[in-house]
């Protein structure tokens, strides 16, 4: 048990994704909790012979120790191993992991004593397997510590399914604004016009996240000449490419595909759309509201809370193409009053999904799982 006053030790698990909204997390977690003189690391788990990872990239340059532990992709029992080892030898008193199979795995690895702390980030249903997955992570989640749901939405979920209400915090995203580009500069690199009405798409090329749905509300929208440029790949990235060859719209879409730090070029974009069928506290969309970027995005996850506190973005029906049109040519067709409002609301923004609050709420519950509030 650690003394009165005295930093937590924490790790952070991690089995990621080439980049992504969760690896964006850990990095953000890692790096503020530093930045607070908590002693902080983290494993990930990670594939043997794959490429380096965003995640890993990110942490090397913020200089945040870290462990890839690289294994065959069904080599379970010795990731359990190696988990255990790394927890022998840093010896942290809370896991903190992110995604099922950091989840599953790091519960099988945990010695008693070690307290056990989960992000749930979502769940994307899907195929027969995404909901197997998705089971086992929420029997893991009934015998954590603690569970952080990252939306009400989410924690309204995760009780239904079972998983008990005292263990459950509603702790929103939030992000350290990336250092951003000029706009110009941003713009020339991704090999826009200098001048115009651009629209960012930011995310994973899947079905979740809703692409099609915005490419097909392009087709829709009001106005004059845009540039609309979708970033981000995936699966559906084939699909989506013949798609947009075959798209009659006002919109000139570019598919940028993977763009490192894509945050850093949101000043090149005059609004950022979001099209996800489901959601929940997207990291693209703190780091728009803290650099005074309009949004239009569906009323899913976090994003209605985030509305009404700002009053800064445009909330469409989710799951279609129609109404989020509407409020994309509504956005452009008032665009300096948008552009006025979303500057005039950065302070608050910062206050609402910067990482002063995330901290706060993080480390009340690492606190609550220490003196066994939450159990």
């Amino acid at each position: 048990m650690p003394s009165a006053g005295k930093p937590l030790p924490v790790m952070h698990v991690i089995a990621p994704a080439p980049f992504g909204g969760a690896e964006r997390v850990v990095r953000d977690l890692v790096v503020s909790q530093r930045s607070l003189g908590m002693q902080v690391s983290a494993a990930l788990i990670l594939e043997t012979g794959a490429q380096q990872t965003w995640l890993e990239g990110a942490l090397e340059k913020a200089g945040a120790p870290y462990r890839a532990l690289r294994f065959p992709t069904r080599a379970y029992q010795g990731i359990v191993r190696a988990l255990r080892s790394l927890v022998h030898e840093e010896s942290p008193d809370i896991v903190h992991t992110h995604g099922y199979r950091a989840d599953v795995l790091a519960r099988a690895a945990l010695p008693r004593g070690v307290r056990h702390v989960i992000t749930a980030h979502g769940f994307t249903s899907g195929g027969r397997k995404n909901r197997i997955y998705e089971w086992i992570d929420r029997w893991v989640m009934k015998r954590v510590d603690a569970v952080i749901a990252v939306s009400a939405p989410l924690a309204q979920l995760l009780e239904r399914r079972g998983i008990p209400a005292h263990k459950i915090h509603c702790i929103p995203n939030g992000a350290i604004p990336p250092e951003p580009l000029s706009r110009g500069e941003a713009r020339h690199r991704l090999g826009l016009a200098p001048d115009g009405i651009a629209i960012a798409w930011i995310g994973r090329l899947s079905h979740e996240k809703g692409p099609d749905l915005f490419i097909d509300a392009l087709r829709s929208v009001r106005h004059e000449s845009v540039q609309a440029v979708l970033i981000g790949e995936g699966p559906m990235e084939p699909e989506l490419r013949r798609e947009v060859q075959r798209a009659a719209t006002a919109a000139n879409i570019v598919m940028a595909g993977r763009v490192e730090d894509a945050g850093s070029y949101l000043p090149a974009f005059d609004v950022l759309v979001l099209s996800s069928r489901t959601e929940g506290s997207p990291i693209v969309v703190a780091e728009a509201l803290q650099l005074g970027v309009p949004i239009v995005a569906p009323a899913v996850g976090d994003l209605p809370r985030l509305s009404e506190h700002l009053g800064i973005i445009e909330l469409a029906t989710p799951g279609g193409s129609g109404d989020l049109a509407e409020k994309i040519t509504g956005v452009l067709q008032d665009l300096p009053r948008y552009r006025e409002r979303a500057e005039r609301a950065r302070p608050e923004a910062r206050r609402i999904v910067g990482t002063e609050t995330w901290m706060q709420e993080i480390s009340r519950v690492y606190e609550l799982v220490i003196r066994d509030l939450a159990v």
